[in-house]
């Protein structure tokens, strides 16, 4: 690839401290700038740039007993948006940790639709006009960018107008956040997760927006309002850039050669031509795409969509076969931590939380990497001799959440031999097993120990004391599974597809890549002109 991946999220949002609510699990500090310091600090651990995006607006009871939002300017709002730009500056850092300067739109965006403003300098105007069109305006005089989300809601109420659209202060739109994915009508993932907005519907969706002849890129963020950028899940937003700068990151937000990811970090490099996706290209003879995938797990299938239908897929799960050889060989393995006691078996929150301190360790091999997977605060892992190792605190499930928090995961890619032997030691887990084992088999230990012993100091109870106790124990108690190994056929694969059919003037192609555990990636259309 011409060109690096950097991972950020350009929707973890900061509502205005008279809206601010602490969360489980969140160890912030007691003003609002310190619960953004600290969020900004854990995203140095896990990104490689992040947009700092103030939410401009808070709610308020009426008289009469009505709860509703602001909208616009309010007193105080510019003294907060001073302090995100302060800190934006404080912990810029080119080549290691990019910021920028942002904030939710909260002007008539029930009508127009949602959009996150990114400067690319600090101290530019908080610029909550009443209509997108003047926003456009006025954001025209600055280096600035709209980011257009949640689109497929409907239009007039939330989702995007398409009729009032300016490609060069939005590049890209957001197709998938912790709202669902805005792809189209039938597409995967629905938006059914919020409990009040409506759902997805023709109108807004990025399809729509293609359809109408619009050069939009694809992203994908989290929407999140508890702090921790980049939870898994959610969203996640890829730059292909040569470095990581400022300058570097804004060419390619200029030039959309960005993608979208559910949660997985899936590397994609999408060209036709050998041009670059987000690329505008004229032909009168034959589009030959070509596409190299580096998915987290197994891919199951990898979907090119033309003018809003898929006119090839190509499947490749049951395509590869388990290695039989001497010879060393890469996979990768997810481990998965959590599950637990719950409330409604009769414990308290704090006894919920669970610390696993631990490590992973080969014998005649090497980890070559780690992906990390988390959805709280507070995570660490550390390279050691011929491993890692971690602490991860498992927090309870918090209810609306579009996966479970309460489950932290580490992907590791492996090479060694099939006999090569695999250490995991957490607590009373202290476990072996060869990279054949894993190729064929998945795994769960269970802390039983643990929860037993947490039943008896709650409850007095042992499990001779009651019914089903080898159930009750079980079920609650918490879990690591190591999920079957993936063999680098698995993980690796490369697309091509050759098209003639270029009447139209105008067609766009993108990439959606699906894994077989649901995690998906979209890439930025690659547009083709008839001359």
């Amino acid at each position: 690839m011409d060109y690096n991946i950097f991972w950020g999220d350009m929707h973890t949002q900061f509502h205005s401290q008279k809206h601010l609510q602490f969360k489980n699990g969140f160890p912030f500090g007691k003003s609002w700038q310190e619960f953004i310091e600290i969020s900004i600090k854990e995203a140095t651990r896990y990104l490689d740039f992040y947009p700092v995006i103030y939410y401009p607006a808070y709610p308020y009871t009426l008289p009469q007993g009505l709860t509703i939002e602001s909208v616009g300017m309010k007193d105080g709002f510019q003294k907060e948006w001073e302090t995100i730009n302060n800190l934006v500056r404080k912990y810029h850092s080119p080549g290691e940790f990019i910021t920028f300067p942002g904030y939710e739109w909260t002007g008539d965006r029930a009508r127009w639709g949602d959009h996150n403003v990114v400067y690319f300098n600090e101290n530019c105007p908080l610029d909550l006009s009443m209509h997108i069109n003047t926003l456009y305006n006025n954001l025209g005089k600055y280096k600035a960018i709209a980011i257009p989300h949640h689109t497929g809601y409907m239009v007039g109420n939330r989702g995007k107008d398409w009729n009032h659209h300016n490609e060069e202060i939005s590049p890209f739109a957001e197709i998938f956040s912790c709202h669902g994915s805005s792809e189209g009508c039938n597409t995967p993932h629905p938006m059914h997760i919020n409990k009040s907005m409506s759902p997805r519907v023709s109108g807004g969706t990025l399809q729509d927006g293609l359809n109408r002849g619009h050069r939009i890129g694809i992203i994908a963020s989290g929407d999140n309002t508890r702090g921790f950028a980049g939870k898994w899940g959610t969203g996640l937003f890829a730059v292909c850039a040569r470095e990581l700068t400022r300058e570097s990151i804004w060419e390619a937000f200029q030039k959309r050669r960005v993608y979208g990811v559910s949660g997985d970090r899936i590397r994609i490099d999408f060209r036709c031509n050998n041009h670059f996706m987000g690329d505008v290209l004229d032909f009168d003879d034959e589009a030959n795409f070509e596409a190299h995938i580096t998915a987290s797990h197994a891919v199951d299938r990898v979907e090119l969509i033309k003018n809003g239908r898929v006119v090839e897929t190509k499947c490749y799960n049951g395509t590869w076969d388990i290695p039989d050889t001497r010879k060393k060989i890469r996979i990768k393995f997810r481990v998965e931590f959590g599950w637990g006691p719950t409330k409604s078996m009769g414990f308290s929150p704090a006894q919920m939380i669970k610390k696993w301190i631990g490590n992973v360790r080969i014998r005649e091999g090497k980890i070559l990497s780690v992906e990390k997977c988390f959805t709280r605060i507070g995570q660490r892992i550390k390279e050691i001799e011929n491993g890692y190792k971690w602490e991860l605190i498992i927090y309870p499930h918090e209810e609306g959440e579009l996966f479970a928090g309460n489950r932290q995961a580490l992907i590791f890619e492996v090479e060694g031999y099939l006999n090569s032997l695999v250490y995991l030691e957490s607590g009373e887990i202290q476990e072996s097993f060869t990279i054949k084992d894993i190729l064929y088999n998945s795994k769960l230990f269970v802390n039983l120990k643990e929860i037993r012993k947490l039943i008896k100091n709650k409850f007095g109870l042992e499990d001779k004391d009651y019914e089903n106790s080898r159930y009750t124990s079980w079920a609650h108690a918490w879990k690591i599974k190591v999920h079957k190994a993936i063999p680098e056929d698995g993980y690796r694969v490369k697309f091509d597809f050759k098209d003639k059919d270029l009447k139209n003037d105008n067609n766009y192609y993108y990439l959606r890549v699906s894994q077989l555990n649901g995690q998906l990636a979209w890439s930025s259309p690659i547009w083709v002109r008839n001359r």
